[in-house]
């Protein structure tokens, strides 16, 4: 087992190494999966963050350290393990960061637009939709 610092979601997380399974114990840090959005038996991931100290360029650099293991698996808090092969994971981690980037567009798009609450809202249930 590894324990590194795995800033992104919030300055606190971190992820643990399990090398026997060749996964990653990620917290909140890459995201979370229902399995009732499963498309075709293949998990769907999105990200979680927190107001306060969500820092998406944090993010990227950490998912990318996670990545460099080479994880057949991520345990993710919410909910359970996701995965299944490196290339699935980087499948997952490519949709995670892909979603990242629409947010932050979004959210800096609406930044002093009148209505932002509903206008982010209505955005972000778009981008769920669409994919």
């Amino acid at each position: 087992m590894r324990l590194i610092d795995s800033p992104g979601h919030a300055k606190h997380h971190h992820a643990l190494w399990d090398e026997r399974s060749r996964s990653w114990f990620t917290g909140d840090t890459f995201g979370l999966s229902y399995r009732d959005f499963d498309v075709d038996g293949r998990a769907w991931i999105l990200p979680t963050s927190t107001p306060v100290q969500f820092d998406p360029a944090a993010l990227k650099t950490t998912v990318a350290r996670l990545l460099a293991a080479e994880p057949v698996a991520m345990q993710v808090t919410h909910y359970g393990r996701i995965g299944g092969s490196v290339a699935e994971v980087r499948r997952l981690a490519a949709l995670l960061l892909e979603q990242v980037d629409e947010m932050v567009a979004l959210a800096e798009s609406l930044r002093d637009a009148p209505h932002r609450h509903e206008r982010l809202k209505a955005g972000l249930l778009a981008g769920y939709l669409a994919r």
